[in-house]
């Protein structure tokens, strides 16, 4: 259900579950990003993504923990060029999110669509919602967890934003006027 190619900025891209023989690829998509985009995903400078640090992108139960990934080229030949993930907290049942997409493609909605497939996806799996822990300053993460239909409750302590959604808040739409 998650697996959909579609066009992105004319070219076409797969989006799919990861599996551990994306290992590589993912290393290779964390070494690619921009300093500041490695920085805003693993609130640090990492200049090594060994095997251990990759590990909790690949080798998920699809359920409780879940990536998607977004895949350019011809099989044997592809490149990641985003990763998307959630893991579950059994103590309130809400996935936090995480995203990365490769600086050339970013403001193409590729994040989006990762982030749509992961909440149908938790949501099926009987997931209460979603979390997110940002930076005030990260703008594109902040407007996209906001692009969410459901209500969205934040929260600050120091550094770090909060931003939670429950699936069973849908945000309420303004009235149409004449």
């Amino acid at each position: 259900k998650i697996e959909e190619t579609r066009v992105v900025d004319g070219q076409p891209t797969l989006f799919r579950p990861a599996r551990p023989t994306d290992e590589r690829m993912i290393q290779e998509h964390f070494y690619n990003l921009d300093h500041q985009d490695v920085v805003k995903r693993f609130f640090a400078p990492k200049t090594a993504f060994i095997g251990e640090d990759v590990a909790e992108v690949f080798q998920v139960d699809y359920i409780h923990s879940m990536s998607i990934v977004a895949v350019m080229g011809n099989p044997g030949f592809e490149k990641v060029i985003a990763v998307g993930c959630y893991f579950v907290d059994p103590a309130t049942n809400m996935a936090e999110v995480a995203y990365s997409v490769d600086r050339g493609w970013q403001g193409k909605g590729i994040s989006t669509i990762m982030q749509e497939k992961l909440a149908q996806a938790a949501m099926e799996h009987g997931i209460s919602g979603m979390v997110a822990y940002t930076t005030p300053s990260n703008r594109s993460m902040v407007d996209l967890f906001y692009k969410l239909p459901y209500q969205v409750q934040t929260s600050c302590d120091g550094e770090v934003l909060t931003l939670k959604a429950r699936f069973d808040q849908p945000r309420e739409t303004e009235p149409c006027t004449m």
